[in-house]
């Protein structure tokens, strides 16, 4: 017979309390360990966006320079068809109709590590409420800026340069692209340039005030949509930087 008044009953619940905690402690440590990992993986899913960011911060600060050139041309053209400017030479007309008829610009942002991301399903590693949403609406801003550009492309493609086309050699407006890229480099040197052009034909013609304005008006939407990006990106810049910083 068991005789209960022998039973060691404090040994016995100090050892169920120590089993107990050590499978506690047991699972902190599996969880703390966990949440290690987590947190080196979301450091390192930071450090990649935060690199595709910065190139993206540096296209969409040219993108806004380009704008604003195409902008500033379009807006001169049509002060020289109003009189507001007198004396500009055939040359200066020449780098702005290239500007306004030839020349369009489509911004291709860097989005390799958030696609990635969204890929892999781990958006939720990211601790940051206000980071997550910024970078899950991130494609949907993009493609909201950029669709004014495709638009004056297009614009530029159908409308803009075959109008030219048909007006005036435009040869020598190719020799002011303003860029330095190879191809536009060899373009300048391959096509020759003319004597001066007579610019007269255009001014008289309403089809040209026309397209100069409207492609002012598409160039003001453009530019607002991209600078709109360029602050959503330095909103998530400025988040990346202050998770990174908090690790």
């Amino acid at each position: 017979m068991i005789d209960r008044d022998a039973m060691p009953y404090g040994r016995i619940a100090a050892e169920a309390v120590a089993i107990v905690l050590s499978i506690l402690l047991a699972f902190a440590i599996d969880a703390a360990w966990d949440n290690h990992k987590e947190r080196q993986q979301e450091r390192a899913i930071l450090s990649s966006l935060a690199a595709d960011f910065a190139d993206a911060k540096v296209l969409l600060d040219e993108a806004i320079g380009v704008h604003q050139k195409y902008l500033d041309s379009a807006r001169r053209l049509l002060a020289i068809l109003d009189q507001e400017v007198t004396g500009a030479d055939w040359s200066a007309i020449d780098s702005m109709l290239n500007n306004v008829f030839l020349n369009a610009k489509t911004t291709e942002i860097p989005n390799g590590s958030l696609n990635a991301l969204f890929a892999s399903g781990k958006l939720d590693l990211i601790e940051n409420a206000r980071l997550r949403s910024l970078l899950a609406a991130w494609p949907s801003f993009v493609d909201n800026a950029t669709e004014d550009e495709r638009w004056i492309v297009n614009d530029v493609q159908q409308r803009l340069t075959p109008y030219l086309n048909g007006k005036i050699y435009v040869r020598n407006s190719y020799q002011y692209s303003g860029s330095l890229s190879t191809v536009e480099a060899m373009l300048k040197k391959s096509v020759p340039p003319r004597p001066p052009t007579d610019h007269e034909v255009l001014w008289d013609d309403p089809k040209f005030d026309n397209l100069v304005s409207n492609r002012l008006a598409n160039e003001v939407y453009a530019l607002q949509e991209i600078k709109v990006l360029a602050r959503k990106l330095d909103s998530i810049i400025e988040q990346i930087n202050a998770e990174l910083q908090r690790h």
